[in-house]
């Protein structure tokens, strides 16, 4: 297939389909959020990062929390020659959460039940079913968790989602199991949300495959499409001291609408492609 420019013909190489040819989250265009990779964002120093730039030009950068007692671990040439990121911290009750941020009250972040999503990551999951603790991939979320989402991928030795919503004086939060995993590896994961106000209208794909759809639980009616202060990104773990996550980060982004299944099958390729997470 031949993509004809005025200035030029390109022809994509041999085993590239068309999708592959542009870095996939570069074709969201004013969809793509915030954009992270672990070869292109990092700031470290001595192997400890201190935060990750964003790849989208939205500027979102992440920072390590302020009250992380453990490192995260940037580690050269750790999958198909290229770098990872990963939460040195392990989960526990007396301990100190360590995770990435984002400023409070961006803009661009501002989040409430109705609105759709698709958050997406090449990673290492690690250690399914060999603890009980929560690993909190990616979050959104105000202090007092009374606004946000959270993806997990252990919780019960499933991955789950969670949305919370607010009226001001109640709060309702559902949960939704997406499946169990039993053994760690390498795969993309793709998580879509329609803004539907019920679990069910979320879907995860791994390795570009559906794997499940969200049971169904509705918000209960008192929560309202209300944005609270303080509402920040967290990637790696979040505010809690049992929800550490000790996955391999290679890439991730946020989108502002929910991929197709089309478009999953294309973002596994460019994943996949990039950082030979499966065969």
């Amino acid at each position: 297939m031949l993509i004809k420019r005025t200035d030029q013909t390109f022809t994509p190489p041999a085993g590239i389909s068309l999708p592959n040819v542009l870095p996939f989250p570069m074709r969201l265009n004013a969809n793509l959020v915030a954009w992270y990779a672990a070869d292109q964002s990092v700031v470290q120093s001595g192997g400890s990062v201190s935060s990750l730039t964003d790849l989208s030009g939205n500027g979102i950068t992440l920072t390590k929390s302020a009250s992380a007692v453990a490192p995260i671990a940037y580690v050269a040439n750790g999958q198909n020659g290229l770098p990872y990121i990963q939460n040195q911290q392990a989960n526990n009750t007396s301990a100190t959460a360590t995770w990435l941020e984002s400023a409070a009250d961006i803009a661009a972040l501002k989040w409430d039940y109705t609105q759709p999503f698709t958050a997406a990551f090449a990673v290492e999951v690690m250690n399914f079913a060999t603890d009980a603790s929560p690993h909190l991939l990616m979050g959104f979320n105000e202090p007092s968790h009374s606004v946000g989402w959270n993806f997990f991928t252990e919780y019960g030795s499933s991955f789950q989602y969670t949305v919370t919503e607010t009226n001001g004086s109640a709060t309702s939060s559902v949960n939704s199991s997406l499946g169990t995993r039993t053994a760690s590896s390498a795969c993309s994961l793709i998580f879509t949300y329609d803004g539907s106000g019920n679990t069910s209208g979320s879907k995860l794909y791994v390795n570009g495959a559906l794997f499940a759809t969200g049971t169904s639980g509705a918000l209960n009616g008192s929560g309202q499409t209300q944005l609270l202060t303080g509402q920040k990104l967290h990637l790696l773990g979040g505010l809690l001291a049992t929800e550490n996550c000790p996955d391999k980060f290679f890439e991730g982004f946020l989108a502002n609408r929910v991929l197709t299944a089309t478009e999953a099958g294309y973002l596994d390729q460019y994943f996949n492609n990039k950082w030979a997470l499966h065969p």
